[in-house]
């Protein structure tokens, strides 16, 4: 989930890295959490059914872990010194000094490999033992929409055109350099709408000269006339043979906004933010795993059940951030089809009547860009004042109530954006007044 899901680490670190003796509750080595977890259970005074039931629980605790993200407890804590390496943060205490963890695990845990597989999100994700996972899902979905181009290209359309003149007729129009193997199947299919579409100009143009022979009436004072037809057929002639480049550039605009949203939010916070360590994790970017790595030593000294609910609510941001990408998507599909269909809707919109129907398709295309604008840019503000929350807090604050409030307190910040997110299309369809209206 994009540079969002770094919170939880933020959340961890600074609500942490500022409360003094959080390790005094562990045994000798505090990274070995889940043999800490069970260890308590055989140091506890308990026995038979009592401790079968804890054991249980701590099982079912660290299985649902390992089931939601494809690694152990253990394991994920054992990247702490890793992160704190790539975020060039020191810290002294304990719990930021657990390594043992391969690199190549950690990249993995974090959605970091480099190399040939880090520029194929699809390979990459395949070649990750959380595919299959729910957060394996998430990282798929963010992959898609933040390194998948939109198959549709001004500067592709442009090469294709130059390469069927005569004069110049160099072949331009390769798909390598363009990002995206689908854009000559896009242009193609559009080809076929615009044929089509010019086919339908004909039975159009002999409509409307029957009906402007025959002063038919379109409204109670608008009679069709060479006048009021001949503008709307040149315009839609014009549109038709143009509807790929500028639905191409409306579409490419909307999803740059989009995936270029943490560099518009820190612009927006550079002033607030300047100097502290809260940059660090605007910045960090890629360090997706949210460290859980930290909290859940502390959970170590409490009870599984504690690992359980911050287990369930990482489920609830996987899922939202699923939501969102997956939304974002639909958007990116809804931009392609209506840069497809638009030479038909352009050819009915020179129908006499349909007066409505070229503003129609500017408006539809106008409400996808500023609602990518407005769901890239909700999470990363909401994220960055979720970090200005928990760096607050944990200078504050000390002791466990006030550890915990910084963690979670952020994590439902962020979980807020990510439902205004979800809902921006409905949103911005109300500003614009394009939505349906209720009966």
């Amino acid at each position: 989930m994009s540079k969002p899901t770094k919170t939880l680490l933020t959340i961890a670190i600074f609500s942490l890295m500022f409360i003094p003796g959080v390790n005094k509750v562990f045994a000798a080595d505090p990274c070995l959490v889940e043999q800490n977890m069970f260890d308590k259970n055989l140091l506890s005074d308990i026995i038979g059914i009592p401790l079968t039931t804890k054991d249980f629980v701590t099982s079912v605790a660290t299985s649902a872990y390992s089931t939601v993200s494809g690694y152990g407890v253990t394991e994920t804590v054992g990247c702490s010194s890793y992160i704190f390496d790539k975020l060039e943060i020191e810290a002294d205490s304990d719990f930021a000094q657990c390594g043992g963890t391969a690199d190549q695990t950690c990249q993995e845990i974090t959605n970091t490999l480099p190399g040939p597989t880090g520029s194929n999100w699809l390979d990459k994700y395949y070649a990750n033992r959380s595919s299959g996972t729910l957060l394996g899902l998430a990282y798929m979905a963010e992959d898609f929409t933040h390194r998948e181009p939109l198959p549709a290209n001004l500067a592709f359309y442009v090469n294709d055109t130059i390469s069927r003149i005569p004069i110049i007729n160099k072949t331009y129009a390769a798909t390598d350099g363009y990002g995206h193997a689908l854009l000559n199947s896009i242009l193609n299919a559009w080809k076929v709408f615009r044929n089509l579409a010019y086919a339908a100009m004909a039975l159009i143009l002999l409509y409307t000269g029957i009906i402007i022979i025959l002063r038919r009436k379109i409204s109670s004072q608008l009679v069709v006339s060479v006048q009021y037809a001949l503008p709307r057929i040149v315009i839609a002639i014009i549109l038709i043979t143009f509807s790929y480049p500028i639905g191409a550039t409306l579409g490419s605009l909307g999803w740059t906004l989009f995936k270029s949203n943490w560099a518009i939010a820190g612009s927006i916070f550079v002033d607030t933010l300047k100097d502290t360590e809260a940059a660090k994790f605007v910045d960090a970017g890629s360090l997706k795993m949210w460290a859980l790595l930290i909290p859940l030593q502390v959970l170590v000294g409490n009870a599984p059940l504690f690992l359980l609910f911050i287990l369930l609510i990482i489920i609830i941001y996987l899922i939202a951030g699923l939501i969102y990408n997956f939304k974002a998507i639909i958007l990116y599909l809804k931009i392609v089809f209506s840069i497809l269909t638009a030479p038909i809707e352009f050819a009915l919109a020179a129908v006499p009547g349909n007066d409505d129907k070229f503003k129609a398709w500017f408006m539809r295309m106008f409400k996808y860009v500023i609602t990518l604008f407005g769901m890239g840019i909700i999470v990363p503000l909401g994220t960055i004042i979720a970090i200005l929350v928990v760096e607050g807090y944990a200078t504050e604050t000390s002791g466990g109530a006030g550890a915990l409030f910084a963690m979670v307190v952020p994590v439902f910040i962020i979980l807020y954006c990510f439902g205004i997110g979800i809902g921006m299309e409905k949103r911005v369809e109300e500003f614009l007044g394009t939505g349906q209206k209720k009966r």
